[in-house]
């Protein structure tokens, strides 16, 4: 393997964890705001990181995922402004 090749396998791996680190914000983000049915934003999040053994293994179940990103992102969500109407 190359060294190019390396550094390309390199960037498209950092590439997914950081569409995967913006659908877990998403997933939060939908389901904080209220912008969908509840259901919509924990299947998204059960397709995505806790569909495999070795997803549960390393990921955390809905309730644990949702109280981690509240302790993360609960008091930026308590000063947003403009919020979007919730939808249910």
């Amino acid at each position: 393997m190359t060294s190019d090749h390396m550094i390309h396998s390199k960037i498209q791996l950092e590439f997914f964890r950081l569409v995967l680190f913006k659908h877990m914000n998403l997933s939060y983000y939908i389901h904080i705001m209220r912008m969908a049915d509840p259901k919509e934003p924990r299947v998204m999040y059960k397709y995505l990181y806790y569909l495999s053994e070795n997803d549960r293994q390393v990921n955390p179940e809905w309730g644990q995922f949702i109280q981690s990103m509240q302790l993360l992102y609960q008091e930026s969500v308590n000063q947003s402004t403009g919020k979007p109407i919730p939808i249910y």
